[in-house]
């Protein structure tokens, strides 16, 4: 009777739910009362890193062990994260036990400590090779994941490092520019991330140069990175892009560094507060910087991928070409800049991105120069210059943009406001300058992308106006000619030139899966309005006198470009893409010359076909070859017909005919990056060819120049071949680039109304070698050489080829455990000077000493106390031979401070 009442009251199904319950509840607990006293009386955590010894840096995928106090039990194990952190548990009644630590490339280590709960638990390792059968291993310092190249800052950091920009340089594969600038392979990186924000843009230096090298565990290269999530299965791309990895010590983390120095000669100052903090869902990085050292703290802000497209000045002061040497050399500064940088994660698919800079930068540059135009059959033309300017910029760009980029939905809408004004002046040999230009830039763009099953729609606009007002004067004209006076007469001379655009651009795609194909349609509607008025008048006690309509412009210009076009991409895997795109194109341009009164209407068809192949010939090799075809017209710049005086010396006019290039481009790509050997490289060469229906030519009348446009069809070609090779050798821990290349381009140029058919050659190779001799001695050396020459067909007078070379060699020492003697010193040669002084020589000492958070550096600049920098080069047939001055010998001395 029993049986069958529980029976009955277990085929009921409340009953045996509330029956099941209870017996879960019941042993959940059991399990708690037991269990929980369990943990109560033996769990104990221990956790920490495990460091290099020299550098203090994270050693990553080292074995950690938990063991008994004799080292013969295990109780756990883990291994160390990228940044060097563990973390272990034990459950067990002894009291304390033996943590161990084992890999291929480190000296094995251990600690005992007692049984109970440690964080922060370091264990210091030295490196050493494993020596097995007369074979040494050791750890890779990169790695490759498909298309991601992970390298571990810890093998290649030292103590000489401080920003990650000085670790990306010892990396195979990677070069870092002084503005901070990246290249990959020889190509630069189009994508800048910290822990995969995009916090900077195209003003990514801020970090290279700012970022410490200590708070960083990986840098991360992204090959053919697709930056739009939603479009990774329609398009490949062919960017690359750097992700820096950040230790979890600097995660979350606020810091503020601190740099204050002084020095002589001439009077010196130089103060800098950087602060930043990253974190998960919130980043930071703001600078403010100023000195009058040389430092150019400008150039960390600018543009170093995409398109400013900004509306031109065409006049201004002449102004010395910067020599190619470290801008402590040379610049005469004073500087103030301030960059406000933040990005937040509003949820976790939408992203706000505010960035704001600014900066006043007083440069000034004295400079002589020899200028030689050549002819045929006749004596060169030879001008000689002594220029000295003053350059006064204040520079202003606001930055905000709301993101969301998903697998399923890209969003941005971004709105820019720049503002920039110069008021320059100087003087070429007895001619004064002034130029004054307020410029002011606004614009906005939105991009939206949307997958719809195996379709996918993506649209774009942006709509930008631009206004650009200047104004130069010359005192005194020394050309009063072109005014119909005679040479002698005295008088100044304004050049006024008001430009204005408004322009936008809009574009629709879709693309659909099939298969193995895709197929895809892309439609663009672009339209640009150019206003340009300007006035080249004789100025007499400050009173402007009019002049005739031959100086005056009042031009109106509008451009509508429709674009349309299907395209067809073939795609096996991620092994080979094939993709032909052909965009017909319909431009109509509308010239209105008011003073002239000419009204100049044009419509144009044409078509732009593109040929791409992409092929992933092995893991680490890949091959890409491009072909393209499309023709281009000029704009508001190429119509006007009355004249405008550039500078001093160049007057421009045009016949007002639109430029028309149907220019050609071949190239084949072949990249190579493996890891494991650490060896990176690559070989492109290019073919290019343009067809032009006009031509531009220089008349002379003295020094003066007029510069003119000719409906003279013409054609010029050319061909480039780069190729880059590097090799990281760990075990000496040495980084060997090689680079070289070769172009030939051919051109026509009009001179004296001449067409003169021009050929120029030119050739480079550079080495680089970064070396750490010993844990005491570390050796830097670069060199690079080239040879140009400029040739013009049927002349008996050839242009004398140029040989120059520049080499750098740098010994840093380390002492008394945190002190650092850094000893550099440059030379300088080109065979085309015509001075004696065809070399130059440069020597550099600082002495560095780091205390806690305090480091105090001691500067020794030009120690040689030379005073000029003397160079050559050629542009098609006209050489240009000039002399910079330098800063002289200078002492500075600095004293930075890290919060952590």
């Amino acid at each position: 009777m029993i049986r069958r009442f529980l029976f009955m009251i277990w085929m009921k199904n409340d009953h045996r739910e509330l029956i099941m319950r209870s017996i879960r509840y019941i042993v959940l607990l059991l399990l708690f009362i037991f269990g929980h006293n369990g943990l109560l009386c033996g769990q104990v955590f221990l956790s920490g890193a495990v460091i290099d010894h020299v550098t203090g840096a994270g050693i990553p995928d080292i074995n950690v062990m938990l063991q008994t106090k004799d080292g013969k039990g295990l109780f756990n194990y883990t291994m160390t994260d990228i940044d060097g952190s563990y973390s272990l548990k034990y459950t067990g009644d002894a009291d304390s036990v033996r943590v161990s630590v084992a890999g291929l490339n480190i000296k094995a280590a251990y600690v005992l400590v007692p049984a109970r709960s440690k964080k922060d638990l370091v264990i210091k390792v030295r490196y050493e090779a494993l020596e097995i059968r007369e074979v040494l291993v050791k750890a890779n310092p990169a790695k490759r994941s498909s298309d991601t190249i992970t390298y571990y800052v810890s093998r290649y950091v030292d103590s000489v490092d401080r920003s990650i920009g000085d670790v990306l340089k010892k990396m195979p594969g990677i070069e870092v520019s002084q503005t901070g600038g990246i290249n990959y392979n020889g190509v630069p990186i189009g994508k800048f991330y910290i822990e995969g924000l995009d916090m900077l843009g195209s003003s990514y230096g801020i970090a290279t140069n700012n970022v410490r090298a200590k708070d960083i565990a990986a840098v991360q290269v992204l090959e053919f990175h697709q930056p739009v999530k939603a479009l990774k299965k329609i398009q490949i791309s062919e960017m690359t892009a750097i992700n820096l990895k950040l230790k979890e010590s600097a995660k979350g983390t606020f810091n503020a560094v601190f740099l204050l120095g002084g020095g002589y000669k001439p009077a010196m100052w130089q103060g800098e507060v950087t602060t930043m903090y990253f974190a998960r869902k919130f980043q930071t990085l703001n600078t403010y910087k100023t000195n009058n050292t040389g430092e150019d703290v400008t150039t960390e802000m600018g543009v170093l991928y995409g398109n400013n497209d900004a509306l031109n000045e065409i006049t201004g002061i002449r102004i010395p070409v910067n020599p190619p040497l470290v801008k402590e050399r040379y610049l005469k500064n004073n500087v103030h800049a301030v960059s406000l940088n933040a990005i937040r994660k509003l949820n976790e698919n939408l992203e706000l991105v505010l960035n704001g800079k600014y900066y006043h930068d007083a440069q000034n540059s004295d400079a002589s120069s020899v200028t030689t135009y050549y002819f045929p059959d006749q004596s060169p033309l030879v001008i000689i210059e002594q220029t000295h300017a003053n350059v006064n910029t204040h520079f202003a760009k606001v930055d905000a943009e709301l993101k969301s980029n998903t697998d399923n939905n890209y969003f941005r809408e971004k709105i820019n406001f720049m503002g920039k004004w110069n008021d320059n002046t100087g003087r070429v040999n007895q001619v004064e300058q002034y130029f004054n230009l307020p410029k002011i830039k606004i614009d906005n763009n939105f991009e939206y992308v949307k997958p719809i099953g195996s379709t996918t729609i993506k649209f774009t606009s942006y709509a930008g106006f631009f206004n650009t007002p200047s104004s130069l004067l010359f005192r005194p004209c020394i050309y009063p000619e072109i005014f119909g006076l005679p040479h002698s007469a005295q008088a100044d001379a304004r050049q006024v030139v008001n430009s204005r655009r408004f322009s936008t651009r809009n574009s629709f795609f879709t693309a659909k899966n099939i298969s193995n194909w895709i197929f895809s349609v892309f439609v663009s509607a672009n339209v640009v309005l150019d206003w340009m008025n300007s006035s080249l008048n004789l100025v007499d006690n400050d009173l402007i006198v009019p002049v005739s309509d031959s100086m005056k412009n009042d031009v109106y210009y509008r451009s509508i470009n429709v674009q349309a076009g299907p395209s067809v991409v073939y795609r096996f895997g991620e092994k080979l893409e094939v993709g032909l795109y052909a965009f017909m194109e319909y431009r109509n341009v509308y010239v209105n010359d008011k003073i002239q009164k000419i009204i100049t209407p044009l419509n144009k068809l044409g078509i732009s076909p593109t040929m791409r192949l992409y092929a992933r010939l092995t893991n680490n090799l890949k091959l890409t070859v491009k072909g393209n075809f499309n023709q281009s017209y000029g704009g508001l710049y190429d119509l006007y017909r009355g004249y405008i005086m550039t500078d001093y010396r160049v007057i421009s006019g045009m016949d007002g005919e639109l430029p028309d290039n149907k220019y050609q481009n071949y190239s084949v790509d072949l990249n190579y990056g493996n890891p494991l050997i650490s060896v990176f490289g690559g070989l492109k060469a290019t073919y290019w060819r343009n067809n032009s229906n006009l031509i531009y030519g220089t008349k002379f009348t003295g020094s003066l120049s007029r510069v003119e446009s000719f409906a003279i069809p013409n054609l010029s070609h050319g061909y480039h071949i780069t190729g880059k090779f590097s090799k990281r050798f760990d075990g000496i821990a040495t980084t060997l680039s090689l680079s070289g290349g070769y172009s030939n381009a051919y051109r026509n140029v009009l001179r004296e109304e001449k067409i003169l058919h021009t050929q120029y050659r030119r050739s480079d190779l550079g080495l680089l070698l970064t070396s750490k001799i010993s844990s005491k001695v570390r050796f830097d050396y670069e060199i690079t050489y080239y040879h140009t020459q400029s040739l013009i067909e049927h002349s008996d007078d050839p242009l004398k080829p140029i040989d120059a070379f520049k080499q750098n060699c740098t010994v840093n020492i380390m002492f008394a455990k945190n002190g650092i003697i850094k000893l550099q010193g440059e030379h300088y040669y080109n065979n085309n000077i015509g001075t004696n002084n065809k070399s130059m020589f440069f020597a550099d000492l600082q002495v560095t000493y780091k205390a806690k958070r305090f480091e105090y550096i001691l500067e020794g600049r030009n120690l040689l106390n030379t005073k000029m920098y003397n160079s050559s080069f050629y542009n098609d047939i006209t050489s240009y031979e000039y002399n910079y001055e330098l800063r002289p010998l200078a002492v500075i001395f600095k004293v930075k401070f890290s919060l952590r």
